[in-house]
C-alpha cells in the first residue's frame, strides 16, 4: 500500500523543478521502488523487456522482498529470541 501511495504521489506531486520539496521527495521514493527491481531485472537478463520497465514489476519485486525480510525476521524471533516454549 505504501508503494502505491508513492507511485500516486509521484504522479500528482512529482513533477516540478529540481530543488522543490515534493518533486525531490517523491523522486527519491520512486528510486527506492525501482532500485531492487532494476537489480533483479539485470541479474535475470530481462532489463530490456516491456514488463521489467513497469511500476507493476517494481511493486511485485518490492512485495516479494518485503515478504522475505518479514519471514526471516519472524523466524529469527520465533526460534532464536523466544526459544523453545517447552522450557
Amino acid at each position: 500500500m505504501i508503494d502505491l501511495g508513492i507511485v500516486f504521489g509521484y504522479r500528482v506531486w512529482g513533477r516540478g523543478t529540481s530543488g522543490d520539496f515534493w518533486p525531490d521527495t517523491f523522486l527519491g521514493l520512486v528510486f527506492l521502488i525501482d532500485f531492487p527491481a532494476s537489480v533483479l531485472a539485470s541479474s535475470l537478463g530481462i532489463e530490456h523487456t516491456d514488463f521489467a520497465n513497469t511500476y507493476a514489476f517494481g511493486l511485485i519485486v518490492n512485495g516479494l522482498l518485503g515478504a522475505t525480510v518479514f519471514a526471516v525476521v519472524s523466524l529469527f524471533w520465533q526460534f532464536v529470541v523466544k526459544g523453545d516454549p517447552q522450557k
